[in-house]
């Protein structure tokens, strides 16, 4: 049997936006907003969530918002667009250790950054659930190397992102980026295809959830949904 792209596009758009399963199991941990501890404005909110890396580490620089700020909004960021299902769990603890963070010209690019991780790298501090229910209180032992390395250069983990569930290996008959742990990720753009198993990392960044998220390649994920990569080398 040939593979017909139109025809699995159309299937996938049907799957994700018109035949979405309801999940009493769903358990959303994501919290209530966090007050700000600056008293930043409208407009310097935007300009964080719209900004990259280096735009935050000036911002810091001179003294315009503090790292604690900076996770406070896209934290808050998070929990405002929750709906979308890009977001499995948030780090409750992320504004206390960015409060720790002082800025320094010696610091890689990456330090004080709130960074959300695709939820089957596993993380010691948050449960790393592939998208599974059963793996919902599943904390591992140790951290993924990649999240060792973001930790070693200042890194914070916001939190954990959704994804098409064990990353597209349970059936070959799935709907793109959902999982029993947080349902179908929702395309920010409109009922499109939210592309490979990676669409809950793709869609928090371009939501403003995130200035960096991880993915990882399994079926797809990078090619048709790149996400900010940065370098950990």
């Amino acid at each position: 049997m040939s593979f017909n792209s139109t025809d699995y596009l159309h299937d996938q758009i049907n799957k994700q936006y018109h035949q979405q399963p309801e999940l009493n199991s769903v358990v959303k941990t994501l919290g209530e907003f966090l007050p700000l501890e600056s008293n930043i404005i409208d407009d310097v909110i935007k300009k964080i969530i719209t900004s990259d890396i280096d735009t935050l580490q000036a911002f810091v620089k001179e003294q315009r918002v503090s790292y604690a700020d900076i996770a406070t909004v896209f934290y808050n960021r998070a929990v405002l667009h929750k709906d979308y299902h890009a977001v499995i769990n948030l780090n409750h603890a992320v504004v206390e250790e960015a409060r720790q963070c002082q800025y320094s010209d010696d610091h890689d690019p990456l330090y004080g950054i709130p960074v959300l991780v695709k939820d089957n790298v596993s993380t010691v501090a948050l449960p790393t659930t592939a998208g599974a229910v059963k793996l919902k209180d599943f904390y591992p032992k140790q951290d993924a190397d990649i999240i060792q390395a973001l930790k070693n250069k200042g890194a914070l983990i916001l939190g954990k992102t959704n994804l098409s569930e064990w990353a597209n290996f349970m059936t070959t008959d799935s709907a793109n980026g959902f999982s029993a742990r947080d349902g179908q990720t929702m395309n920010p753009f409109g009922d499109y295809d939210v592309g490979g198993s990676s669409s809950g990392s793709a869609v928090a960044v371009s939501l403003g959830l995130s200035p960096v998220a991880i993915g990882t390649e399994t079926a797809g994920s990078v090619f048709i949904q790149p996400v900010k990569m940065v370098s950990l080398a």
